[in-house]
């Protein structure tokens, strides 16, 4: 890219003398490079540099003389060719990256921003060239929905690989949201051009609960008994993106086998999911999955769980016997003659 370069010529010398008596030269002292040349330019006006600026080159205004060919330097500039860039990448139990290049984690799950810079200078004599500002904005979503946001800044000077690390840690919040954006180094901040961003977004523990009915009575102890598969209703909250709402059902001494496992939801990715699952729709899961009532007494055990990228885990854990009560029929035969 060039610079369009503009040098005063403004000395009390010169203002005396005609300006057909001198004869006006900038040079371009490029950084690792030869000197360049913008030769007899007039005492007012502007142009392009000879060179794009890589790095800084100094700019210096001469004049000479065109009898005595004595040189004057009027004016000198130093310039920088600020262009960082930076590359973040985001370290998160979580590997899938979501919509529009975002990251998740949960609560108490630490995860890692890590960012390389290139193309400052941090022994520059231009002071936007000695470094980048690291923004981070942090938003928190309340339980009532309502959002609170607190901007942390952070001057870095320095090329080499760095880290910073988030617990993740949260409480009585349903989302936490963190932008960590990269920003010139401008003396007006609003000026400053975006380098680059990431996003991560933290999500709370999930909750869960098996119930007898829609009082969410738990099931009691000693063990209720019944005849046949007691209505059931079962409720969620912030559930991971993408996770699975899984009910197992398992008679005892029966070994676990996930395929047998009932999918009651595959959440969206876009947000925690929480929702409330009718007897009806228990009941109909429960019939396509062949769940019966046995002859004899056995002990189930109906575990809700929450599947996802951190692995299984158990919401909530109910126990109850199912069994059949078989008729006892008595007869009495009775002869005729």
């Amino acid at each position: 890219m060039k610079t369009s370069i503009a040098l005063s010529l403004l000395t009390s010398s010169i203002l005396i003398a005609a300006e057909s008596d001198y004869t006006n030269l900038i040079t371009q002292t490029p950084e690792g490079a030869p000197i360049q040349y913008l030769e007899d330019i007039p005492n007012v006006g502007s142009d392009y540099a000879p060179l794009a600026i890589v790095g800084e080159s100094l700019f210096e205004l001469h004049t000479t003389h065109n009898e005595t060919g004595v040189s004057y330097l009027l004016d000198e500039h130093v310039t920088s060719g600020f262009n960082p860039k930076v590359n973040i990448t985001v370290v998160s139990p979580d590997p899938n990256v979501y919509a529009s290049g975002q990251r998740y984690s949960r609560v108490n799950k630490p995860y890692t921003v890590k960012y390389t810079i290139t193309g400052i200078k941090p022994t520059s004599e231009v002071a936007q060239a000695r470094a980048v500002i690291l923004e981070k904005e942090r938003t928190i979503t309340g339980l009532d929905n309502s959002t609170s946001s607190t901007t942390l800044t952070k001057t870095i000077s320095t090329e080499a690989p760095q880290s910073e690390t988030d617990n993740a840690n949260m409480s009585n919040a349903l989302e936490t949201k963190n932008i960590y954006t990269f920003f010139q180094n401008l003396e007006d901040p609003s000026e400053a051009k975006a380098l680059e961003s990431a996003t991560v977004r933290i999500f709370p523990n999930a909750e869960g609960a098996v119930c007898k009915d829609s009082s969410f009575d738990h099931f009691g102890i000693p063990l209720e008994s019944f005849e046949s598969f007691p209505p059931v209703e079962i409720a969620v909250k912030n559930i991971y993106p993408g996770a699975d709402v899984v009910l197992r059902v398992q008679a005892a001494g029966k070994s676990v086998d996930p395929s047998d496992d009932i999918i009651l939801a595959t959440t969206g990715t876009t947000a925690a999911y929480s929702n409330t699952f009718s007897q009806t729709e228990i009941a109909e899961k429960l019939e396509v999955a062949g769940i019966v009532s046995t002859n004899s007494p056995v002990t189930h055990t109906l575990s809700l769980i929450e599947r996802s990228v951190y692995g299984d885990v158990v919401l909530h854990q109910s126990q109850f016997i199912l069994h059949s009560i078989p008729i006892n029929v008595n007869a009495n035969i009775v002869g005729s003659e």
